[in-house]
């Protein structure tokens, strides 16, 4: 008999042809993705994970790069990554250095704007939201998201205070995006969401506001950004990076070593994890779908040494998933179930 949490696979089959049906509209461009007169909470509604994964087929790799994406985000790691941010200012500036068509850069952006209305303060409203942990160590995820476990604490009254805000407001963080003219434009040249993140052209020198945390994602190929980035003076510096090999160029696939971690020794490392993708993930649970490499991707985040302790992030309640997430949990499902049958001499 098969464990409980398989139950979800009874679905597979309904859930098969709409996720289908998603990836056509998506292919043949009648997805909201693909209209950049939309909202951006439209165009990321249904988003399939098998489009964040692949480029779509009549992607010219010699004048784009990737559709939407180098790599899915996932909504809980987001919330991680402001958190920290959220730490070494009121109101951070981020500056994401990578923004290409905007998109990933959005998504951070989205989950640290807040708006409150309201008449009192709410510091006293948010204690309950503000309930933080104590480190608890390097964490290697494999699947989807960070989980440490560790030990509550009360917030300080200081704390509090930083959150106080009055009547209808909006607070959270600022992201703008640095989109390199010199980069490969993705496919879908613009996918950004106005309403919370800004995008200019333009290099790192031509950076002239104060920054307090960049945020690295998928730096170009072979290239080392960190020393332009230092100079900066950010207090956060958040990579997101995979160490796959180019099997033709040798090169990084983001980057190279040097970059994420010769690093000047002001600046520690305060979190780290590691999102692992199965080999052939998708068409493991779908046959039909292509087959892909295993990648791991590591999120690395540095602070400055004026930076305080920051207890390590640690949700008391898992937030709301993407989209595309729905698709990752049954693939990774179909996969560990599998496997549960191959273990007890079944083939599959």
């Amino acid at each position: 008999m098969m464990p409980e949490k398989f139950n979800k696979l009874r679905e597979m089959e309904e859930f098969t042809d709409e996720l289908f049906n998603r990836i056509f509209a998506f292919q043949e461009k009648t997805h909201s993705a693909w209209d950049s007169s939309q909202p951006f909470s439209e165009r990321i509604k249904g988003l399939p994970l098998h489009n964040l994964i692949f480029s779509n087929p009549d992607r010219d790799p010699e004048t784009s790069g990737p559709t939407v994406a180098h790599y899915y985000p996932l909504r809980e790691e987001n919330k991680a990554l402001v958190y920290y941010a959220k730490h070494v200012a009121d109101n951070p500036t981020i500056l994401d250095v990578h923004a290409r068509n905007g998109f990933v850069g959005s998504l951070l952006a989205r989950e640290g704007i807040t708006h409150i209305s309201h008449h009192p303060s709410t510091a006293a409203a948010d204690a309950s939201d503000l309930t933080e942990r104590s480190p608890s160590g390097r964490i290697d995820v494999d699947t989807t998201t960070p989980s440490p476990s560790s030990s509550p604490s009360t917030p300080s009254d200081q704390r509090l205070d930083r959150l106080a805000t009055k009547g209808d407001e909006k607070c959270g963080l600022k992201v703008i995006g640095l989109r390199d003219p010199d980069e490969k434009p993705n496919q879908i040249a613009d996918f950004y969401d106005p309403e919370s993140y800004e995008l200019r052209d333009g290099k790192l020198t031509d950076v002239d506001f104060p920054v307090d945390v960049a945020f690295s994602a998928w730096m170009p190929t072979g290239q080392n950004f960190t020393p332009d980035i230092i100079k900066l003076k950010p207090k956060l510096i958040i990579f997101i990076y995979t160490e796959h090999v180019n099997e033709h160029s040798k090169l990084w696939q983001t980057g190279c070593e040097a970059a994420f971690s010769e690093l000047p020794d002001n600046y520690r490392i305060i979190d780290e994890w590691s999102i692992g993708r199965p080999e052939n993930m998708l068409q493991e649970a779908w046959p039909d779908l292509s087959a892909s490499i295993e990648e791991t991707r590591h999120v690395r985040i540095f602070a400055e040494a004026s930076v305080g302790d920051i207890p390590q992030y640690a949700p008391e309640q898992m937030a709301t998933p993407y989209d595309w997430e729905e698709d990752l949990e049954l693939a990774l499902l179909a996969i560990e179930a599998k496997e549960h049958l191959r273990s007890r001499g079944i083939a599959v």
